[in-house]
């Protein structure tokens, strides 16, 4: 009888062991798997917009951009501010506004709009009151993520290594 209760308790060890040691592979390959979804569902939604809408809708992220320079509240939006925000570059529903590329260091991520942990659990967050990621004259984005991003954690380990200012990072939308 102890014996099969001794060999239940080192099962279940070795079992919660290897649980602990494969978690960070299977979390680090699903959430590679949902990012590289995310940003290919954006890019196909992008795709299928004709030339007018993609016009329209960064017309209207540079009209608030603008809208951003004389607001001194637009860190604190009232909720018809944050609705409009939301709804900017949203082209797929899902709240993503487009992808930033690091090519040296072989990585896609989604840019969503918001920083809470939430968003920064899945991908970047763009801060509400800074400008959208368009472009333009006295525009300033401000993105916000961390090394310890899932799918990029190793990569985005040795990046904080071998980082240089000649990198180039692409916003896409």
């Amino acid at each position: 009888m102890r014996k099969h209760i001794s060999t239940i308790i080192a099962g279940i060890i070795f079992l919660t062991g290897l649980s602990l040691l494969l978690y960070p592979t299977i979390s680090n390959f699903w959430n590679s798997k949902h990012q590289t979804q995310a940003v290919a569902d954006y890019s196909k939604q992008i795709e299928k917009m004709d030339d007018q809408e993609k016009e329209q809708a960064l017309a209207s992220a540079e009209e608030y951009n603008q809208t951003l320079i004389t607001n001194g509240g637009r860190f604190t939006p009232s909720e018809k501010e944050d609705t409009l925000y939301k709804s900017l570059l949203d082209a797929n529903g899902t709240g993503m506004m487009g992808y930033i590329t690091i090519p040296e260091i072989r990585c896609k991520l989604p840019i969503y709009h918001g920083v809470e942990d939430s968003v920064l659990q899945v991908g970047i967050g763009h801060i509400e009151g800074s400008s959208l990621p368009v472009g333009g004259r006295g525009t300033h984005c401000v993105l916000s993520g961390h090394r310890g991003l899932p799918s990029c954690s190793q990569t985005l380990i040795s990046w904080k290594r071998e980082i240089s200012f000649f990198y180039t990072f692409m916003i896409r939308y």
